[in-house]
């Protein structure tokens, strides 16, 4: 019991002696201070703000114990307000900055007191204020420990002369930034262990002879950035120590041939940015321990540099001479000088070097020649330089690489060539580089070519330790095969701006598994990679599983044609998957450049599965377009006015989509042909098909469309195969005028069990009157097939509305019998109850041409060119060549209308004022009422003014009939499908094909003379020995007009009553100087059988 007591006592005292120790250790931020805010971050760091840390102009003091102590001054504030003391005693610190603080009254030393702390090592007062003339001995007593002082930018311009006579210790002085112009010749007379001398960037002019007399330590001198003008001889006696002298950015022309042979032991020179226009040709003989040298940014142009002047120094190893506009330099520069290893000759204008000039560099390991204008360089120049790893030769005019420029360059590891205007690079240049890694030569007009003897390999074929390879910005055409199959370290490859039109997979096939390859921004417009899945099938091809072989292909002009389809196969990963770790292309932005339509399209947003290209035309206007995933060919045949399928195609081996849309079909196309594929779409849509075909549909068909037809019904048949039809999956019938009744009931049904297997049938609906608009998927059987009492209802409705209609009917007819009758006429279903060939099988001619005399320009060079020379070969009858001579005019109206199968009026203002015109068109309106055929075939010439003009009977006719306007786009087309049908497209006879009958051709012969003397055949034909100028008007024969009337026309009887009156007019005042051999008969009326007959005695007029 008594031991454990002792025990748990012992355990107490070592815990209350820990406590001690602790509270002990944190005395040193013990300080007393009125108006002195205090804040201790941690055991290690005591913060002070005196007066305070509100007030603007205060001390900011920081003490770190036994290291550093640092008082920082805000706002200029007066040592008055320092009232911080310690309650400790005096400890030693490593450091003492005192920084942006006036220069106190007192010396330093009591300041440091204050704190509780004594420097032992360092010292810095850098006020940043101008010190010059305050600055004493007495402020920097009381330091005799100090090994360090820094005095930096204080702006002192003079110094006491024993303003450094306290620190007997003092290793390193810094008096850098000040505005030093001269320091007394005894300043550092007591600084005889100082090793550091700053003196940079003051204004100092010169340097007195025994300035440094009695630095026998000093080791590191620096002067630059001052106002030098000369190196004296005795500027550097004494300094046998020094090892760095930085003479740089002074105003130095001019330096001692003996200035620097004090400094037998210097390892670092540096007189850079200075004002050298020569330099003493043993400037540096004695500085045989001189390890590097500087000489760059020359203010003036320094052309070239001594004999020798680098030459003999065993120990110099690094050698900087860029920026210095040298243009030649000696052959033996550099001569005995065998430890160089750094050697920059960049930003210089030297076009070339002498042969031998690096003949005993042979320790160079870095070679730096970038920024010059040099255009060649001596063969065999790096002989000697078989530890060179490093070369820099851009941004030259070195045109041509030479087979042995590099021989001996057998360690070189990094080129650089970039931006040298290179065209040619001759065969086994590189082949001593085979130490190469890092080859660069972007920015030139290279293409790699020039090796004719081996065209697949590049120069870089030898190189086989190449890690990176930078082609950037030249004209190379393509991928060489060694970078892919010999080069085993190759780790990236730089093509960016280069003119490479394509890539396949071998291009890509690289042996090294980890390459990074950036052809972006080139002229690539197809991507073939058919091959990839074959090559990952090769056993022999074993993929690493770390493999990553990237390759950015941004930036080109990539064409979305049919090219690219194994392209967009492997991006949407529908190849074998090692393909993907064979290579990976990134496309990132890539985008189509052509065809047209696809300019600007995202690659990586196209679809290989829904991808289609244009393979060009087939059939005879169809465009096809390849869907390469399916296998399917799309014949586009769509809006081509096409009235039957294209005959052939040669579509074998593939599925076709056949688009046949928007055409003039009226039935369903037969595809299964020899050349058409398995055709597995057939769209049909907007045409004018009226039935459905079964043995159009062939067995593999899986998309129908119909929609937009004239389809009313379809039978148990077809609904039978469609039903039946497994691949079928899409089917379309909307938008036609389906009947909806009884019969209708089948077919609903088939809509309305089959809607989910082909969902766009459900969108069927009627088009008769009976339920139109209404869907069949909605439709019952009762309501296409209503009760019988419902049908009753129905009919009776339907009896009692036609009677209603007939009344109503019988009305109209009465009061608008004339132009019913004429729209009678002209209606297709009323024109199409007698046969055409049965009524005009003997007729002569297919058209009688009326006209007036002024459009026969119009008829001879327009209508009969046109319509007899055609394909159709109609056959025409013209007044003034078919007509013949001496018969009455009236008569041959008569004959020609009656013989014609049309009668074709061309209606023009001249026309509408002809006499002749009115009876020539209601000659013919008789005939075609007659016979019930449309016979009138209107065509306008010109602008005929307001209808409301014209005769009542031929105004009422264009009311109620469309017509011809000459001008129409269609004008021919619509003037052809006017004329007869009869046998198109056929040989129309020996007779048709022959034009007129030998008789009609005797007569024309016989009278073509006189019918080309008469200019309109409004006037009878004349006779020989006629007047020259014939009548305008002549008086036809009365009993020739019985052909034009019909017995119940009282309407037309006045008006050609009226037409002979005007016309005997005319002949009389023609005739009325001449000596008629005949008179005119009168005219005598007769009524038979109730009905009327103007019978019209002959009126022979002979001039």
């Amino acid at each position: 019991m008594k031991k454990k007591m002792e025990k748990s006592g012992l355990t107490w005292s070592l815990l209350l002696l820990l406590v001690c120790i602790d509270q002990s250790l944190q005395q040193p931020c013990e300080y007393t201070g009125l108006d002195c805010d205090f804040n201790k971050r941690n055991v290690d760091e005591c913060e002070f703000t005196c007066p305070s840390f509100l007030a603007d102009s205060r001390f900011d003091i920081t003490i770190w114990p036994r290291k550093v102590a640092k008082i920082q001054c805000n706002m200029d504030p007066p040592w008055s307000d320092f009232k911080l003391n310690s309650t400790g005693e005096v400890e030693d610190v490593e450091e003492v900055r005192i920084q942006y603080c006036s220069l106190p009254d007192v010396p330093l030393h009591e300041i440091t007191e204050r704190l509780g702390v004594q420097p032992i090592q360092k010292l810095k007062f850098e006020s940043y204020k101008n010190l010059s003339s305050i600055l004493k001995r007495r402020h920097l007593s009381g330091f005799p420990k100090i090994e360090e002082l820094s005095l930096h930018s204080n702006y002192l311009r003079r110094v006491p002369d024993d303003l450094l006579d306290d620190f007997p210790e003092l290793i390193a002085l810094g008096l850098r930034e000040n505005e030093l112009e001269d320091l007394p010749e005894n300043f550092f007379r007591n600084l005889s262990k100082l090793q550091v001398l700053e003196l940079g960037n003051n204004k100092m002019t010169h340097i007195s002879p025994s300035l440094f007399s009695g630095l026998n330590d000093l080791t590191f001198l620096n002067l630059w950035s001052n106002q030098l003008t000369e190196i004296e001889a005795h500027t550097f006696v004494g300094l046998t120590a020094l090892k760095s002298l930085g003479l740089q950015t002074n105003k130095l022309t001019t330096i001692h041939p003996e200035g620097f042979k004090p400094l037998i032991n210097l390892n670092e020179l540096s007189i850079s940015g200075n004002y050298f226009t020569s330099l003493p040709e043993d400037l540096l003989s004695e500085n045989r321990n001189l390890k590097m040298f500087t000489l760059k940014y020359n203010r003036v142009d320094l052309t070239t540099l001594p004999k020798r002047f680098l030459s003999s120094l065993p120990r110099l190893e690094e050698v900087y001479l860029g920026y210095n506009k040298l243009t030649r330099l000696p052959e033996d520069l550099l001569s005995n000088s065998t430890s160089i290893k750094i050697l920059d000759l960049s930003h210089n204008s030297l076009s070339t070097l002498p042969k031998s000039i690096f003949k005993d560099a042979i320790n160079l390991t870095s070679l730096n020649l970038s920024w010059n204008k040099i255009t060649s360089l001596p063969g065999r120049i790096f002989q000697s330089m078989a530890k060179l790893q490093k070369m820099e030769l851009q941004n030259n005019n070195i045109f041509q690489i030479t087979q042995d420029l590099f021989s001996g360059l057998n360690a070189l590891e990094d080129l650089n060539l970039e931006s040298n205007g290179m065209r040619i690079i001759e065969p086994n240049s590189f082949d001593p580089l085979m130490s190469l890694k890092f080859a660069r030569l972007s920015l030139n007009n290279i293409t790699l070519n020039d090796n004719l003897s081996a065209a697949e390999a590049s120069p870089f074929e030898k190189c086989e330790n190449l890690v990176e390879l930078h082609l950037a910005n030249n004209s190379i055409t393509h991928i060489f095969q060694d970078w892919c199959t010999i080069l085993s370290k190759l780790r990236m490859i730089d093509l960016k701006y280069n003119q490479i039109s394509k890539i396949d997979t071998f291009d890509l096939n690289f042996i090294p598994n980890h390459v990074t390859v950036d052809i972006r921004h080139n002229n690539i417009k197809e991507i073939d990679l058919v091959w990839a899945e074959s090559l990952v099938d090769d056993p022999k091809i074993k993929l690493a599983a770390d493999r990553t072989v990237i390759i950015s292909v941004d930036e080109n002009p990539i064409v979305c044609d049919c090219g690219l389809n194994s392209f967009l196969k492997y991006l949407n990963g529908q190849m074998h998957p090692n393909v993907q770790k064979l290579f990976h292309i990134k496309p990132d932005q890539l985008k189509c450049s052509g065809p047209q339509f696809m300019a600007g399209t995202r690659v990586s947003d196209l679809k290989y599965k829904s991808f289609e290209c244009y393979k060009g035309t087939c059939g005879e206007k169809c465009d096809c377009w390849l869907r390469e995933n399916a296998n399917t060919i799309i014949a586009n045949c769509s809006h081509r006015l096409l009235r039957e399928a294209p005959e052939r195609f040669n579509l074998e081996g593939y599925n076709v989509e056949l688009d046949l849309s928007g055409n003039l079909l009226t039935e369903m196309p037969l595809v299964n042909k020899l050349g058409y594929g398995n055709v597995t779409a057939l769209l049909l849509s907007h045409n004018n098909i009226s039935s459905f075909s079964a043995n159009a549909v062939p067995p593999t068909l899986k998309v129908l469309e119909l929609d937009g037809n004239n389809m009313k019904r379809m039978n148990t048949t077809a609904l039978e195969i469609v039903e039946n039809s497994t691949p079928l999956q899409r089917l379309t019938l909307d938008r036609n005028p389906w009947t909806c009744d009884c019969e209708a009931n089948g077919f609903r049904k088939f809509i309305q069990e089959n809607g989910r297997k082909l969902p766009e049938i459900l969108n069927t609906s009627c088009g008769g009157e009976t339920h139109k608009g209404k869907k069949f998927s909605t439709l019952t059987a009762d309501e296409l097939c209503p009760s019988a009492t419902r049908e009753i209802i129905v009919g009776s409705l339907i009896v009692a509305a036609i009677g209603l209609l007939i009344g109503v009917v019988a009305t109209f007819c009465c009061k608008y019998q004339f132009q019913i009758e004429i729209w009678l006429y002209n209606h297709p279903m009323f024109g199409k109850l007698f046969a055409e060939e049965t009524v005009d099988k003997n007729k002569m001619y297919d058209a009688f041409v009326s006209h007036a005399h002024q459009d026969q320009k119009f008829v001879d060079e327009e209508l009969i060119p046109k319509l007899e020379n055609g394909a159709d070969e109609f056959k025409l009858c013209v007044h003034y060549r078919d007509w013949n001579v001496g018969e009455v005019i009236p008569e041959q109206i008569a004959r020609s209308v009656e013989e014609s199968r049309r009668t074709i009026l061309v209606v023009s203002p001249d026309f509408i004022q002809s006499m002749w015109g009115k009876l020539e068109f209601q000659a013919a309106h008789r005939q075609a009422l007659n016979d019930r055929r449309r016979r009138v075939i209107i065509i306008i010439y010109g602008e005929i003014g307001p209808t409301d003009k014209l005769d009542e009977e031929l105004r009422a006719y264009l009311k109620m009939n469309t017509y011809v306007k000459w001008g129409d786009p269609w004008f021919w087309e619509k003037l052809i499908y006017a004329m007869p049908h009869r046998g198109r497209g056929k040989p129309r006879g020996e007779n048709a094909r022959r034009g007129r009958s030998q008789r009609e051709k005797n007569i024309l012969r016989n009278h073509q003379q006189l019918l080309q003397l008469n200019p309109d055949r409004n006037g009878l034909v004349n006779s020989p020995g006629a007047p020259d100028t014939p009548p305008p008007l002549t008086t036809p024969p009365a009993n020739s007009l019985n052909t034009f009337m019909s017995n119940d026309s009282a309407k037309s009887e006045v008006v050609i009553t009226d037409c002979l009156e005007k016309e005997m007019a005319n002949i009389n005042a023609f005739n009325s100087p001449m000596d008629l051999s005949r008179k005119s008969q009168r005219s005598e009326r007769k009524i038979t059988d109730g009905k009327d007959t103007i019978l019209l005695n002959h009126v022979n007029a002979v001039a």
